[in-house]
Protein backbone atom coordinates (compact mmCIF):
# COMPACT_ATOMS: atom_id res chain seq x y z
CA UNK A 1 0.00 0.00 0.00
CA UNK A 2 2.84 2.31 0.71
CA UNK A 3 4.28 2.14 -2.27
CA UNK A 4 1.52 2.95 -4.11
CA UNK A 5 0.87 5.96 -2.48
CA UNK A 6 4.33 6.93 -2.53
CA UNK A 7 4.17 6.60 -6.69
CA UNK A 8 1.71 9.91 -6.71
CA UNK A 9 3.26 11.63 -3.36
CA UNK A 10 4.55 14.92 -4.42
CA UNK A 11 8.20 15.61 -3.85
CA UNK A 12 8.95 15.70 -0.73
CA UNK A 13 12.53 17.67 -0.80
CA UNK A 14 12.09 20.88 1.15
CA UNK A 15 11.50 24.02 -1.19
CA UNK A 16 14.80 26.62 -0.39
CA UNK A 17 12.30 29.75 -1.38
CA UNK A 18 10.05 28.71 1.71
CA UNK A 19 11.27 29.39 5.10
CA UNK A 20 11.88 26.11 6.71
CA UNK A 21 13.94 26.92 9.07
CA UNK A 22 11.64 28.33 11.37
CA UNK A 23 9.58 24.20 11.01
CA UNK A 24 12.56 23.13 12.49
CA UNK A 25 13.66 25.91 14.99
CA UNK A 26 11.31 25.17 18.00
CA UNK A 27 13.23 23.16 21.00
CA UNK A 28 11.71 21.27 23.91
CA UNK A 29 12.83 22.44 27.54
CA UNK A 30 12.25 19.45 29.37
CA UNK A 31 14.05 17.52 26.89
CA UNK A 32 17.03 19.55 26.55
CA UNK A 33 17.44 20.04 30.42
CA UNK A 34 16.63 16.53 31.08
CA UNK A 35 18.15 14.86 27.91
CA UNK A 36 14.90 12.09 28.35
CA UNK A 37 11.39 12.69 27.98
CA UNK A 38 8.49 10.66 27.61
CA UNK A 39 4.98 10.95 26.50
CA UNK A 40 2.36 8.75 27.02
CA UNK A 41 0.61 8.34 23.91
CA UNK A 42 -1.37 5.29 25.83
CA UNK A 43 -3.53 7.94 27.88
CA UNK A 44 -4.37 10.07 25.32
CA UNK A 45 -8.76 9.43 25.12
CA UNK A 46 -11.23 9.21 21.85
CA UNK A 47 -11.66 13.05 20.86
CA UNK A 48 -8.24 13.84 22.18
CA UNK A 49 -6.89 12.89 18.77
CA UNK A 50 -8.14 12.79 15.47
CA UNK A 51 -6.63 12.14 11.05
CA UNK A 52 -5.65 14.54 9.42
CA UNK A 53 -8.36 13.04 6.77
CA UNK A 54 -11.01 11.01 7.13
CA UNK A 55 -12.00 7.82 5.09
CA UNK A 56 -7.93 7.51 4.06
CA UNK A 57 -4.80 5.60 2.96
CA UNK A 58 -1.49 6.54 4.21
CA UNK A 59 1.91 5.52 3.47
CA UNK A 60 5.20 7.46 4.76
CA UNK A 61 8.55 8.63 2.97
CA UNK A 62 11.73 8.68 3.22
CA UNK A 63 11.95 12.01 5.09
CA UNK A 64 9.42 10.23 7.52
CA UNK A 65 6.28 12.17 5.97
CA UNK A 66 3.57 10.71 6.32
CA UNK A 67 1.36 11.34 3.27
CA UNK A 68 -2.14 11.02 3.53
CA UNK A 69 -4.50 10.49 0.38
CA UNK A 70 -8.48 10.62 0.69
CA UNK A 71 -10.86 10.10 -2.09
CA UNK A 72 -13.46 12.90 -0.77
CA UNK A 73 -12.58 14.32 2.37
CA UNK A 74 -10.38 17.63 1.79
CA UNK A 75 -10.82 19.01 5.10
CA UNK A 76 -7.54 18.84 7.40
CA UNK A 77 -7.61 18.07 10.88
CA UNK A 78 -5.28 19.16 13.78
CA UNK A 79 -3.94 15.85 14.96
CA UNK A 80 -3.92 16.75 18.94
CA UNK A 81 -4.52 20.38 20.24
CA UNK A 82 -2.16 22.74 20.33
CA UNK A 83 -1.63 26.19 19.43
CA UNK A 84 -0.37 27.11 15.89
CA UNK A 85 3.04 28.17 15.61
CA UNK A 86 4.13 28.81 11.92
CA UNK A 87 1.41 29.66 9.33
CA UNK A 88 2.91 30.49 5.90
CA UNK A 89 3.22 29.56 2.33
CA UNK A 90 5.07 29.83 -0.77
CA UNK A 91 4.93 29.59 -5.04
CA UNK A 92 6.21 26.63 -4.62
CA UNK A 93 5.33 24.29 -2.11
CA UNK A 94 2.25 25.77 -1.19
CA UNK A 95 0.75 26.70 2.47
CA UNK A 96 2.25 25.03 5.31
CA UNK A 97 1.34 24.52 8.82
CA UNK A 98 3.24 23.48 12.12
CA UNK A 99 1.36 23.28 15.28
CA UNK A 100 3.13 22.93 18.76
CA UNK A 101 0.57 20.07 20.86
CA UNK A 102 0.22 19.86 24.76
CA UNK A 103 2.17 17.24 24.89
CA UNK A 104 5.32 18.07 23.60
CA UNK A 105 5.85 17.09 20.02
CA UNK A 106 4.64 19.24 17.37
CA UNK A 107 3.31 18.35 13.83
CA UNK A 108 3.86 19.86 10.55
CA UNK A 109 1.72 19.96 7.66
CA UNK A 110 2.47 20.65 3.77
CA UNK A 111 0.34 20.08 0.89
CA UNK A 112 -2.36 22.82 1.75
CA UNK A 113 -4.28 24.69 -0.66
CA UNK A 114 -6.24 26.73 1.72
CA UNK A 115 -5.39 27.99 5.18
CA UNK A 116 -7.93 28.36 8.01
CA UNK A 117 -6.06 29.53 10.77
CA UNK A 118 -3.59 32.11 11.61
CA UNK A 119 -0.02 32.16 13.65
CA UNK A 120 -1.37 31.95 17.71
CA UNK A 121 -4.39 30.40 17.29
CA UNK A 122 -5.88 27.96 19.36
CA UNK A 123 -6.87 24.52 17.57
CA UNK A 124 -8.81 21.21 19.25
CA UNK A 125 -8.12 17.54 18.16
CA UNK A 126 -10.11 17.05 15.09
CA UNK A 127 -10.59 20.75 14.50
CA UNK A 128 -10.66 21.75 10.55
CA UNK A 129 -7.51 24.36 10.06
CA UNK A 130 -7.24 23.99 6.30
CA UNK A 131 -8.20 22.59 2.93
CA UNK A 132 -5.87 19.93 1.44
CA UNK A 133 -4.45 19.84 -2.03
CA UNK A 134 -6.20 17.93 -4.78
CA UNK A 135 -3.77 15.16 -6.99
CA UNK A 136 -5.45 12.59 -9.17
CA UNK A 137 -6.64 10.44 -5.97
CA UNK A 138 -8.48 13.01 -4.61
CA UNK A 139 -7.39 14.99 -1.83
CA UNK A 140 -3.81 14.75 0.11
CA UNK A 141 -2.06 16.12 2.93
CA UNK A 142 1.89 14.93 3.97
CA UNK A 143 2.36 15.48 7.86
CA UNK A 144 5.98 15.09 9.41
CA UNK A 145 6.14 14.75 13.42
CA UNK A 146 8.76 16.65 14.96
CA UNK A 147 10.11 16.94 18.61
CA UNK A 148 13.06 19.32 19.30
CA UNK A 149 12.71 20.89 15.71
CA UNK A 150 13.79 16.78 14.54
CA UNK A 151 11.43 14.40 12.52
CA UNK A 152 10.21 11.71 14.26
CA UNK A 153 9.05 8.99 12.36
CA UNK A 154 5.44 8.51 12.17
CA UNK A 155 5.01 4.75 13.40
CA UNK A 156 6.78 5.46 16.56
CA UNK A 157 3.33 7.78 16.87
CA UNK A 158 0.31 6.73 15.19
CA UNK A 159 -0.65 3.18 14.19
CA UNK A 160 -1.67 4.78 10.54
CA UNK A 161 -3.41 1.48 9.95
CA UNK A 162 -5.76 1.63 12.65
CA UNK A 163 -5.39 5.64 12.60
CA UNK A 164 -5.07 6.29 16.17
CA UNK A 165 -2.22 7.13 18.25
CA UNK A 166 0.28 3.85 19.79
CA UNK A 167 -1.01 2.33 22.43
CA UNK A 168 2.45 2.87 24.61
CA UNK A 169 4.78 5.35 25.62
CA UNK A 170 6.95 7.08 23.17
CA UNK A 171 10.56 7.32 24.76
CA UNK A 172 13.26 10.25 23.25
CA UNK A 173 16.77 10.21 24.71
CA UNK A 174 19.09 13.67 23.39
CA UNK A 175 22.47 12.98 22.68
CA UNK A 176 25.49 15.74 21.42
CA UNK A 177 24.24 14.55 18.24
CA UNK A 178 21.24 12.67 17.74
CA UNK A 179 17.62 12.24 19.19
CA UNK A 180 16.97 8.79 19.49
CA UNK A 181 13.43 7.30 19.64
CA UNK A 182 11.71 4.74 20.75
CA UNK A 183 8.69 3.38 22.80
CA UNK A 184 8.69 0.82 26.29
CA UNK A 185 7.23 -1.55 24.29
CA UNK A 186 10.23 -1.52 21.62
CA UNK A 187 12.49 -1.54 24.31
CA UNK A 188 10.88 -4.36 26.18
CA UNK A 189 10.48 -6.26 22.93
CA UNK A 190 14.31 -6.05 22.53
CA UNK A 191 14.74 -7.07 25.72
CA UNK A 192 13.14 -9.97 25.62
CA UNK A 193 14.53 -10.89 22.01
CA UNK A 194 18.33 -10.43 23.53
CA UNK A 195 17.48 -12.77 26.24
CA UNK A 196 15.86 -14.83 23.70
CA UNK A 197 18.35 -14.88 21.50
CA UNK A 198 20.90 -15.49 24.86
CA UNK A 199 18.91 -18.63 25.34
CA UNK A 200 19.35 -20.53 21.77
CA UNK A 201 21.48 -23.11 20.47
CA UNK A 202 22.95 -22.66 17.11
CA UNK A 203 25.19 -25.78 17.57
CA UNK A 204 25.86 -29.01 19.31
CA UNK A 205 29.44 -28.93 19.01
CA UNK A 206 30.87 -29.88 22.27
CA UNK A 207 33.92 -27.51 21.81
CA UNK A 208 33.14 -24.23 23.97
CA UNK A 209 29.24 -24.58 23.58
CA UNK A 210 26.95 -21.78 25.67
CA UNK A 211 27.06 -23.12 29.27
CA UNK A 212 23.22 -23.21 31.09
CA UNK A 213 24.83 -24.54 34.72
CA UNK A 214 25.44 -27.81 35.70
CA UNK A 215 22.07 -29.33 34.50
CA UNK A 216 22.48 -27.96 30.87
CA UNK A 217 19.84 -26.55 28.60
CA UNK A 218 16.13 -27.06 29.50
CA UNK A 219 15.35 -27.20 25.87
CA UNK A 220 16.51 -27.11 22.35
CA UNK A 221 14.83 -25.20 19.43
CA UNK A 222 15.78 -27.20 16.36
CA UNK A 223 14.65 -24.16 14.17
CA UNK A 224 17.85 -22.32 15.52
CA UNK A 225 20.66 -25.01 14.96
CA UNK A 226 22.48 -23.08 12.16
CA UNK A 227 22.42 -25.07 8.61
CA UNK A 228 26.06 -25.60 9.04
CA UNK A 229 26.22 -27.48 12.13
CA UNK A 230 23.72 -30.10 11.45
CA UNK A 231 23.17 -32.85 8.63
CA UNK A 232 20.71 -35.49 7.89
CA UNK A 233 23.08 -38.58 7.98
CA UNK A 234 22.24 -40.30 4.84
CA UNK A 235 21.52 -38.35 1.70
CA UNK A 236 18.62 -39.83 0.14
CA UNK A 237 18.08 -42.32 2.22
CA UNK A 238 14.76 -44.13 3.52
CA UNK A 239 13.81 -45.90 6.45
CA UNK A 240 13.41 -49.65 6.67
CA UNK A 241 13.10 -50.19 10.57
CA UNK A 242 12.42 -47.72 12.89
CA UNK A 243 13.29 -46.75 16.58
CA UNK A 244 11.74 -49.21 18.84
CA UNK A 245 10.41 -51.82 16.25
CA UNK A 246 9.99 -55.27 17.54
CA UNK A 247 12.03 -57.15 16.28
CA UNK A 248 13.33 -60.66 16.94
CA UNK A 249 17.35 -61.68 17.58
CA UNK A 250 19.19 -63.97 14.94
CA UNK A 251 19.04 -67.72 15.41
CA UNK A 252 16.89 -67.53 18.73
CA UNK A 253 13.09 -67.06 19.14
CA UNK A 254 13.94 -63.47 21.57
CA UNK A 255 13.42 -60.39 20.77
CA UNK A 256 14.11 -57.27 21.66
CA UNK A 257 13.20 -53.73 20.80
CA UNK A 258 14.72 -51.63 17.92
CA UNK A 259 17.91 -49.09 19.61
CA UNK A 260 17.54 -46.92 16.80
CA UNK A 261 16.61 -46.76 12.96
CA UNK A 262 17.69 -48.19 9.91
CA UNK A 263 18.43 -46.24 7.23
CA UNK A 264 19.82 -47.20 3.32
CA UNK A 265 20.00 -45.93 -0.56
CA UNK A 266 19.68 -47.35 -3.44
CA UNK A 267 23.57 -47.29 -3.39
CA UNK A 268 25.46 -49.94 -1.87
CA UNK A 269 28.71 -48.34 0.29
CA UNK A 270 26.91 -44.67 0.71
CA UNK A 271 28.59 -42.02 2.36
CA UNK A 272 27.85 -41.48 5.99
CA UNK A 273 27.38 -38.13 7.77
CA UNK A 274 27.86 -36.97 10.75
CA UNK A 275 24.79 -35.54 12.41
CA UNK A 276 26.57 -33.04 14.18
CA UNK A 277 29.63 -30.99 14.95
CA UNK A 278 31.46 -32.99 17.43
CA UNK A 279 34.50 -35.25 18.65
CA UNK A 280 34.29 -38.85 17.91
CA UNK A 281 34.50 -41.36 21.00
CA UNK A 282 34.77 -44.63 19.70
CA UNK A 283 35.83 -45.72 15.95
CA UNK A 284 36.22 -49.38 16.20
CA UNK A 285 34.26 -52.57 15.59
CA UNK A 286 31.74 -53.20 18.20
CA UNK A 287 29.89 -56.75 18.60
CA UNK A 288 26.68 -56.81 17.15
CA UNK A 289 27.41 -53.20 15.69
CA UNK A 290 30.36 -54.33 13.34
CA UNK A 291 32.64 -51.37 12.51
CA UNK A 292 30.85 -48.55 14.36
CA UNK A 293 31.34 -44.82 15.35
CA UNK A 294 30.38 -42.95 18.36
CA UNK A 295 30.23 -39.14 18.47
CA UNK A 296 29.59 -36.86 21.34
CA UNK A 297 27.78 -33.55 21.26
CA UNK A 298 27.05 -31.07 23.58
CA UNK A 299 24.76 -31.02 26.47
CA UNK A 300 25.09 -35.25 26.80
CA UNK A 301 23.75 -35.76 23.13
CA UNK A 302 25.64 -38.51 21.21
CA UNK A 303 25.07 -40.26 18.14
CA UNK A 304 26.21 -43.78 16.88
CA UNK A 305 26.65 -45.15 13.37
CA UNK A 306 26.47 -48.55 12.77
CA UNK A 307 27.68 -51.58 10.41
CA UNK A 308 30.08 -49.39 8.33
CA UNK A 309 32.49 -51.09 5.71
CA UNK A 310 35.31 -48.62 6.53
CA UNK A 311 35.40 -46.09 8.73
CA UNK A 312 37.45 -42.56 8.21
CA UNK A 313 37.94 -41.15 11.62
CA UNK A 314 39.70 -42.13 14.74
CA UNK A 315 38.64 -41.46 18.33
CA UNK A 316 39.16 -37.56 19.72
CA UNK A 317 39.05 -36.55 16.60
CA UNK A 318 36.58 -33.18 16.05
CA UNK A 319 34.20 -33.71 13.17
CA UNK A 320 31.88 -31.26 11.61
CA UNK A 321 28.46 -31.96 10.60
CA UNK A 322 28.10 -33.01 7.06
CA UNK A 323 31.50 -34.53 7.03
CA UNK A 324 31.46 -38.08 5.61
CA UNK A 325 33.24 -40.35 8.30
CA UNK A 326 32.35 -43.57 6.39
CA UNK A 327 30.44 -45.90 3.98
CA UNK A 328 27.15 -48.03 4.54
CA UNK A 329 27.75 -51.67 5.14
CA UNK A 330 26.91 -55.07 6.46
CA UNK A 331 29.19 -55.35 9.24
CA UNK A 332 28.18 -57.10 12.92
CA UNK A 333 23.99 -58.47 12.77
CA UNK A 334 23.19 -56.97 9.68
CA UNK A 335 21.22 -58.80 6.85
CA UNK A 336 22.36 -56.37 4.28
CA UNK A 337 24.00 -52.57 3.25
CA UNK A 338 22.51 -50.10 5.28
CA UNK A 339 22.97 -47.47 8.50
CA UNK A 340 21.83 -48.40 11.79
CA UNK A 341 21.83 -44.76 13.30
CA UNK A 342 20.90 -44.17 17.07
CA UNK A 343 20.94 -41.14 19.27
CA UNK A 344 21.45 -41.07 23.05
CA UNK A 345 20.90 -38.43 25.93
CA UNK A 346 23.12 -38.66 28.97
CA UNK A 347 23.98 -42.55 27.87
CA UNK A 348 19.93 -43.43 27.70
CA UNK A 349 18.80 -43.99 23.33
CA UNK A 350 16.17 -41.71 22.10
CA UNK A 351 14.05 -41.36 19.33
CA UNK A 352 16.29 -39.77 16.36
CA UNK A 353 12.40 -39.15 15.02
CA UNK A 354 12.81 -36.63 18.13
CA UNK A 355 15.22 -34.81 15.71
CA UNK A 356 14.77 -35.57 12.25
CA UNK A 357 12.39 -35.55 9.96
CA UNK A 358 12.96 -39.17 7.88
CA UNK A 359 10.77 -38.54 4.95
CA UNK A 360 12.46 -34.67 4.39
CA UNK A 361 15.92 -35.39 5.44
CA UNK A 362 15.72 -32.19 7.76
CA UNK A 363 15.57 -31.26 11.34
CA UNK A 364 11.96 -30.65 12.63
CA UNK A 365 10.05 -27.74 13.52
CA UNK A 366 10.16 -28.56 16.78
CA UNK A 367 11.93 -27.83 20.56
CA UNK A 368 12.93 -30.55 22.36
CA UNK A 369 12.94 -30.44 25.69
CA UNK A 370 15.56 -32.26 28.00
CA UNK A 371 14.59 -32.12 31.50
CA UNK A 372 12.30 -35.02 33.09
CA UNK A 373 12.17 -38.46 32.77
CA UNK A 374 11.78 -38.70 28.97
CA UNK A 375 12.79 -36.78 26.46
CA UNK A 376 10.14 -35.13 24.66
CA UNK A 377 9.73 -33.02 21.13
CA UNK A 378 7.14 -30.32 20.95
CA UNK A 379 5.95 -28.47 17.69
CA UNK A 380 6.79 -24.44 17.50
CA UNK A 381 4.49 -22.07 17.80
CA UNK A 382 3.73 -20.21 14.30
CA UNK A 383 2.85 -17.33 16.44
CA UNK A 384 6.59 -17.12 18.16
CA UNK A 385 8.20 -18.10 14.42
CA UNK A 386 6.19 -14.74 12.93
CA UNK A 387 7.71 -12.94 16.18
CA UNK A 388 10.93 -13.97 16.61
CA UNK A 389 12.10 -15.41 12.84
CA UNK A 390 13.90 -18.69 12.80
CA UNK A 391 16.85 -18.08 11.34
CA UNK A 392 20.25 -17.60 12.83
CA UNK A 393 23.01 -15.72 10.48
Amino acid sequence: MCTTLMAFAPNMKFDPLANYQNIFSNRNKELIEKHELSIRLDSIKPGEYAYPLKGSQSGVNAENLLQVVSQKDKHVKAIFAGRVRVAASSPLSGSFVVITHDNGLETFYRNIHRLRVHVGDRIKAGQVFADADKCQYGYTVGVMFLLNGTPIHPYFVFDTYAQHPLNDVLRCKLTDKYLITTTSKRVAFTLARKRFQASLIASLDPVKPKYFGAAGPAKINLEFLNAKHWCYPLVGSYVTSPYDKLRQKPDTTATYHHTGVDIKTHTPHDSIHVAFDGIVEESCPIPGYGNCIMVKHAYGIETLYGHQTVNFVHAGQHVKAGQVIGLTGATGHATGDHLHFEMLYRGHRIDPALFFDHKKHTLRRATVFLRGPKVISKPNDERDRYLFGWKIA
